[in-house]
C-alpha cells in the first residue's frame, strides 16, 4: 500500500530536493567545508540525473523552468565558492577613477596612490594583488557598470554582474535549442548544460563570465553553421573578448570555411576586437597583459593531469618544481595535437565535435583547470552524443579539497586528483571505444 505514494510523488520529491540543495549551496556553504560542499554536489547530480531521465514525468517547457528558476535564485547570492569577484570589482573601480585597469597590479596602485576603505578591503580579500588584470574588455565593460551602480556595496555590483550572466544563459537557452533542431538533435539534450549543478553554481552562482562567453560562442556555432560566415566573425571575436580561450580555434577555421573565407572572417574579427580593445589601448596594455598569461600559463598550478604527473615523475630527478620548464612544452604539444585535429579530414567528425576535442585537449595539457573551465565542454557535449563532460563535472569538484585545511596545499589532496582523473580518462576511453564502434558499423 506505500508503494504507490512513493513512486506518484518521489519525482517531485526529488525537484524540492535539488531547488532546496540548491539554495543552500548558493547561500550557505562556504568552500573551506569541502565534504559539505560535495556531499551536496553528489546529491544535486542524481536529482539532474534522474530529471533528464525522467522525460515521461518532467517535459522539456518544466526542465527549461526549473532551470530559469534556479538561475534566478543564484542571482542574489554572493558567491561563496569563490573570491574572484573582488577583483572583478577593482577593475571597475580603476576605470571609474579614469585608470587603465590593465596599466597597474593592485598592489602597485596602492603603494603609489593611496588607497580609500573600500579599495583597500577588495585589496585585502582578492587573490591576485600582485599581478596585472587578465580580463578582456567585454568584462571590463561589465565591471565597470557594476562598480558604478554598487559604489560600495560589494554584493550589488556582483548583482548587477550575475545580471549580465543570467540574462546571457537565458540567450543561450534559446541558442543552444536553435543549434539542436539545426543539426536535428533531440532539444532536451540541452538539458545536459542548463540543468548541470556545476553551471548553475559556477557561472550564475559564483560570478564566472564563462556564461557570457558561451552565450556569444553559442550564437557564433549558430551563424556559422547557418553560413553566415562574416557575422559570425563578430560574435567570435565578442566571445574572445570575454574569454580568450576560443583563440585556440583559428586553424579549425581555416579548414572548416577555406582559406579565402577565413581571411575575411579574421579582418571582421580583428577589426571587431580592436573597437572593443579600443579604450584601453596604451602602452601599458600589452606588456601589462602578456605578463599576466605568462605567470597564469607558466607559474600557477591547479587540478592538473598531465602537468601533475610529469612533476611527480620529476621529482625522482630533481627537487624543485619543474612548471616553469615544462608549462611552455605542454603547450607546445597541445598546440600541435589541436592542429592535427584541425586539419584532420574527416566526414565522421563534425565541426562541434571537433570543438570539443580542441578544447578538451587544451584542458588537458593546461598546468590549471578550474571546476567552471570545463563549462564550454559541457555545453559542446550537451551538442554532441560524447557525455564524458558532464561525468567530469562532477569529478572535477573534488579539485576543491584543498580548500578545507588550514593552510591551502594542494599537494595534500593529489590523492583525490588521481582518482578525478583516472575515472575521468576511463570513461573517455570507453566513450571514444563505443564511438569508434558505431561509427564503423555505419560505414
Amino acid at each position: 500500500m506505500l508503494q504507490y505514494p512513493t513512486n506518484k510523488y518521489m519525482p517531485w520529491v526529488v525537484v524540492g530536493m535539488v531547488i532546496f540543495l540548491q539554495s543552500v549551496l548558493l547561500f550557505f556553504v562556504p568552500r573551506s567545508n569541502f565534504v559539505v560542499t560535495f556531499s551536496i554536489f553528489s546529491l544535486l547530480f542524481f536529482g539532474y540525473f534522474f530529471i533528464i531521465k525522467k522525460e515521461t514525468i518532467f517535459s522539456f517547457t518544466f526542465c527549461i523552468a526549473l532551470a530559469i528558476l534556479l538561475r534566478l535564485l543564484a542571482l542574489f547570492s554572493l558567491p561563496a565558492l569563490s573570491d574572484d569577484y573582488f577583483r572583478f570589482i577593482w577593475d571597475g573601480k580603476m576605470t571609474l577613477l579614469q585608470v587603465n585597469p590593465f596599466q597597474y597590479t593592485p598592489q602597485e596602485y596602492l603603494q603609489i596612490h593611496g588607497s580609500d576603505v573600500y579599495l583597500r578591503h577588495l585589496f585585502d580579500n582578492m587573490n591576485s594583488q600582485k599581478y596585472h588584470t587578465v580580463y578582456p574588455p567585454v568584462m571590463q565593460y561589465i565591471f565597470t557598470l557594476a562598480a558604478y551602480i554598487g559604489g560600495s556595496n560589494e554584493w550589488l555590483s556582483v548583482v548587477v554582474m550575475k545580471f549580465f550572466i543570467v540574462a546571457a544563459e537565458a540567450g543561450s537557452m534559446r541558442i543552444l535549442y536553435l543549434l539542436a533542431k539545426k543539426k536535428n538533435i533531440d532539444p532536451r539534450n540541452i538539458l545536459w548544460y542548463l540543468l548541470n549543478p556545476l553551471i548553475i553554481t559556477e557561472i550564475s552562482g559564483n560570478a564566472h563570465f564563462e556564461g557570457i562567453l558561451i552565450f556569444f560562442f553559442a550564437v557564433f556555432l549558430y551563424l556559422l553553421l547557418g553560413k553566415k560566415v562574416l557575422l559570425s566573425a563578430v560574435f567570435f571575436m565578442l566571445a574572445v573578448c570575454t574569454k580568450m580561450i576560443p583563440l585556440m580555434l583559428a586553424p579549425l577555421m581555416i579548414r572548416y570555411i577555406g582559406f579565402k573565407k577565413a581571411v575575411m572572417f579574421g579582418i571582421v574579427a580583428v577589426a571587431t576586437g580592436v573597437l572593443l580593445f579600443l579604450p584601453f589601448i596604451d602602452k601599458t596594455l600589452i606588456a601589462g597583459m602578456s605578463n599576466s598569461l605568462r605567470l597564469f600559463f607558466h607559474l600557477f598550478e591547479f587540478n592538473a593531469s598531465v602537468f601533475y604527473f610529469i612533476r611527480w615523475v620529476a621529482y625522482f630527478f630533481v627537487d624543485f618544481d619543474v612548471i616553469e620548464e615544462v608549462a611552455p612544452v605542454l603547450g607546445i604539444i597541445s598546440f600541435i595535437i589541436i592542429l592535427a585535429i584541425s586539419f584532420w579530414s574527416s566526414n565522421k567528425i563534425n565541426f562541434i565535435e571537433k570543438c570539443l576535442w580542441i578544447f578538451a585537449v587544451y584542458l588537458l595539457f593546461s598546468t590549471m583547470v578550474h571546476p567552471w573551465y570545463s563549462s564550454i565542454l559541457i555545453m559542446l557535449a550537451a551538442l554532441s552524443s560524447f557525455r564524458f563532460p558532464v561525468v567530469f563535472s562532477l569529478l572535477v569538484l573534488l579539485s576543491y579539497f584543498p580548500y578545507s585545511m588550514a593552510v591551502y596545499n594542494e599537494d595534500n589532496g593529489l590523492w583525490l586528483i588521481a582518482i578525478e582523473y583516472s575515472i575521468a580518462f576511463s570513461f573517455t576511453i570507453y566513450e571514444i571505444l563505443q564511438h569508434t564502434k558505431n561509427r564503423a558499423a555505419l560505414f
